[in-house]
């Protein structure tokens, strides 16, 4: 599902924040990148779905060369990304229209997008929020959003930045039991953290 040979990267031309990462992740792995603040793991994951290109080496997603622009929305279909802050995520004023959105830009039916955006919430516990203003949440549910919101665009690969790392405890397991749940559904899970 993801491979990636001998990708480098910096951003100032001189420090390395990524220097020859070999990797294999299979299809339905949860997949698990550990580290400290400032090790890398942010840059790698927005590698995985074509928000960075490498210096050099090469990243593939489900076959498809993450350097290519002609690939690239193609790959973040198949690679969807929850970042770390959900306020960087979230993008309506109501929870459904949040959820909504990722479909809508690929072009999914409404009648679709009615039926992705009732299982999404279901699948991440927020059921009855349909109609709450997004600004209003707490952290954990706006985390939930970000995250029902990707997963309604049906992405065969789920990549998590830190996207525990501004919940408390009870919300970090509601977050985990929805990945568990998912995974075992087949998906595949990357999940980028510094929580042992």
């Amino acid at each position: 599902m993801i491979e990636c040979r001998g990708v480098s990267f910096s951003y100032d031309g001189a420090v390395p924040a990524l220097d020859g990462v070999d990797l294999n992740i299979e299809d339905g792995e949860f997949f698990c990148i550990l580290g400290g603040n400032g090790s890398g793991k942010s840059t790698f994951a927005k590698h995985l779905n074509a928000l960075l290109q490498p210096d050099a080496g090469t990243v593939r997603i489900n076959g498809m060369d993450a350097s290519d622009p002609e690939l690239v929305y193609d790959i973040r279909s198949t690679a969807g990304m929850v970042f770390q802050n959900p306020d960087d995520q979230l993008v309506a004023t109501l929870v459904e229209d949040d959820v909504a959105f990722g479909p809508e830009n690929l072009g999914v039916p409404s009648a679709q997008i009615a039926q992705r955006v009732r299982e999404a919430l279901k699948g991440v516990g927020l059921v009855g929020f349909e109609r709450h203003e997004t600004h209003a949440l707490s952290g954990g549910q706006k985390q939930r959003v970000a995250l029902a919101g990707v997963l309604a665009m049906e992405p065969r690969v789920l990549i998590l930045d830190e996207a525990s790392s501004m919940l408390d405890p009870r919300g970090r397991k509601g977050l985990m039991k929805a990945c568990r749940a998912l995974h075992a559904r087949g998906m595949t899970i990357v999940m980028i953290t510094h929580f042992m």
